[in-house]
């Protein structure tokens, strides 16, 4: 019987790679022995989300709901134009993301 592994994110370890087994590398087992492992899901990323028309205040709560943080506003304006990394972009939890908001 083959039972899905538990996974886990790590930013060291591929998607798919074994992190952890409850039994000793190289023993040997009886047949039909249960052995647990856990399978890595690869780095936790966040996509920083398309945020173009909204305002700071709108920005800055969608952006801490995917985890990530507002590291300023560059512009002076109040309606997002740009983010700096761009929309789409992969990053870790708590990875800061700058607005510009030019002033119109």
């Amino acid at each position: 019987l083959v039972e899905q592994p538990e996974r886990e994110f790590s930013e060291t370890a591929e998607e798919g790679i074994v992190l952890k087994q409850d039994i000793t590398p190289g023993l040997e087992v009886d047949r039909d022995s249960t052995i647990t492992v856990v399978v890595s899901k690869g780095p936790d990323r966040r996509v920083v989300p398309d945020l173009v028309g909204l305002s700071i205040a709108e920005a800055t709560r969608r952006l801490e709901e995917v985890g990530l943080v507002r590291s300023g506003v560059s512009g002076g304006g109040n309606l997002v134009d740009a983010t700096d990394p761009p929309a789409g972009t992969p990053l870790a939890p708590g990875s800061e993301v700058l607005l510009w908001a030019p002033s119109r």
